[in-house]
């Protein structure tokens, strides 16, 4: 069954200035008004979210999505430990299979993308410098 998208013009418009001005923002409302659909929307006409722990069901789960440049869009995997060469070259294959994966692939085809293993501890200043404003 497809979904069709009606009068949410302004909501778009709201949430697009929101998302372009902000490194954060939460949408709220109640269950079953249209909160996910109106992400979705968003992200198909050209929107693009940046995100910490995206969760998109089943076992898709990216803990860092950002614009690192106006042309490329990290993905990262975060530890909280060191990560050995072996252990840092599996989990970039798995990074890339999930995101390839992801609803959000489809809404980074124009872009260049990186993908990273960062231990928290070390990396998280660096990622934290790298958002942009």
């Amino acid at each position: 069954m497809d979904i069709v998208f009606l009068n949410r013009n302004r909501d778009l418009h709201d949430f697009d200035e929101e998302a372009r001005e902000s490194n954060l923002v939460v949408l709220m409302g109640r269950r079953r008004v249209g909160k996910t659909e109106l992400i979705r929307e968003w992200a198909r006409r050209g929107g693009f979210p940046s995100a910490s722990r995206y969760y998109e069901g089943g076992d898709i789960e990216i803990d860092s999505v950002r614009f690192s440049s106006e042309t490329t869009i990290t993905v990262s995997e975060v530890k909280f430990r060191p990560v050995s060469a072996s252990e840092k070259s599996s989990l970039l294959e798995k990074l890339k299979r999930n995101f390839e994966r992801s609803q959000l692939s489809r809404f980074a085809a124009k872009y260049n993308i990186d993908y990273e293993v960062v231990d928290w501890r070390q990396g998280i200043s660096d990622i934290i410098r790298q958002q942009p404003d």
